[in-house]
């Protein structure tokens, strides 16, 4: 990917990239779960991590789930369902 990422479909090829490389059942947050690429949507990555969450919660993307909020720390966790 040559520039910043404007579009959550650029944003989500992005994260399906970076679970190519973890395992099912590993939990995360989202910056640990994007591949090094990352810099290029450090503008936007609030934006798009709202969107994700909708996506997950409406069935639409189905490689992470939300775990329960975080009780220590700001960052919400998510939980590999699928790395493929």
């Amino acid at each position: 990917m040559e520039g910043p990422i404007k579009e959550f479909a650029d944003f989500a090829t992005l994260l399906d990239k970076g679970l190519e490389i973890r395992k099912v059942g590993e939990v995360d947050i989202l910056k640990n779960l994007l591949p090094h690429d990352r810099r290029l949507i450090r503008e936007e990555i609030g934006k798009f991590e709202k969107i994700l969450q909708n996506k997950i919660n409406d069935g639409s993307y189905d490689k992470l789930t939300i775990c329960t909020p975080p009780t220590q720390g700001r960052n919400q966790q998510y939980k590999i369902l699928k790395t493929d």
